[in-house]
């Protein structure tokens, strides 16, 4: 998943302050004093699980911005021809006409021209 500048910046000071309680937890274990250092162990990787999937104050404003977008803007089908910019019958004004039989001077919609043809 990508991270943002921002979201980089917070790990980095989370781990600056995570990793020396996590090698007092190691030093702890060496020494022997087991139920300290799984104590200091477990607190730092409390401090990297908090700041990675804990939602913050400063976090909601995006996650809700996310969420209203991603409901409100649907993804254009595959095949669509938005981007298709031909001349066909397909491609034709209804008030002009197109292949229905109109000409140019005779739109389908009687009042979508004014009353040039009167």
């Amino acid at each position: 998943m990508a991270r943002s500048i921002l979201g980089t910046v917070g790990l980095a000071l989370t781990l600056a302050f995570a990793l020396p309680v996590a090698y007092l937890g190691v030093e702890f274990l060496l020494d022997g004093k087991t139920n300290q250092g799984l104590l200091f162990l477990a607190l730092a990787a409390l401090m990297v699980g908090i700041q990675e999937y804990v939602t913050t104050p400063m976090d909601l404003p995006g996650e809700i911005a996310g969420k209203v977008l991603g409901t409100a803007v649907k993804e254009p089908d595959d095949g669509s021809d938005a981007g298709d910019t031909g001349t066909g019958a397909e491609d034709a004004r209804p008030e002009t006409g197109g292949d229905d039989g109109a000409t140019e001077d005779e739109p389908l919609i009687p009042d979508a021209e004014g009353k040039k043809g009167r």
